[in-house]
């Protein structure tokens, strides 16, 4: 074993303690969030992406950033409904149940996370050289393929190319007229105050 193995050792049983807290049915609804963050935010990419390309060049960069949106978003939403669902099930006196259920989903959330983020991670060489040695990479990244798959391009191993966009590029001669416009008004606004 490896510091990579006994990091993700730890991660996945500090996340699996943490959901002795939060219990099952807000592990289960944070689980659900993860899921259907990663699989909305791989349908909705390649819309968002041309919208943080104003951002930056980069359109690894671009696309990565609209897909965690996309799916922090998600998460966060599911989130809410999992607290509300925690309080219902506190009201029907059902934690003593509820709360040691709660590792399950919280380590297959765990084990996912620390997949996706050992992909994100692929081609940075200290890592590499360590997940070559490492006795637990290989069954983390074979978990979580699936989700993996569904991060945009080059993150999921694909080349990365810019997906046609719905939102229209803005105009060169439109924003030639917007510099225009603002430089006139400065020289008013120098002019009279």
């Amino acid at each position: 074993m490896n510091w990579l193995d006994l990091g993700l050792l730890a991660f996945v049983v500090a996340v699996g303690i943490g959901g002795l807290g939060a219990g099952f049915v807000k592990g289960a609804a944070n689980l659900v969030g993860l899921i259907l963050g990663f699989v909305l935010g791989s349908a909705l990419f390649p819309t968002l992406t041309p919208l943080f390309l104003r951002w930056t060049s980069e359109l690894p960069v671009a696309s990565l950033f609209a897909f965690t949106v996309v799916a922090l978003a998600a998460v966060f939403l599911l989130d809410v409904i999992g607290s509300v669902a925690a309080r219902i099930v506190a009201l029907l006196r059902l934690q003593p149940i509820d709360r040691p259920l709660g590792v399950l989903p919280a380590t297959l959330s765990a084990v996912l996370i620390a997949g996706v983020t050992l992909a994100l991670l692929n081609g940075f060489a200290l890592i590499e050289r360590q997940r070559s040695e490492s006795r637990l990479s290989s069954w983390f990244l074979q978990v979580s393929a699936p989700i993996v798959h569904l991060l945009p391009p080059p993150w999921n191993g694909q080349p990365a190319k810019l997906p046609p966009s719905p939102i229209p590029a803005p105009d060169a001669p439109a924003l030639a007229l917007r510099r225009d416009i603002a430089s006139v008004r400065d020289v008013f606004r120098a002019a009279f105050y």
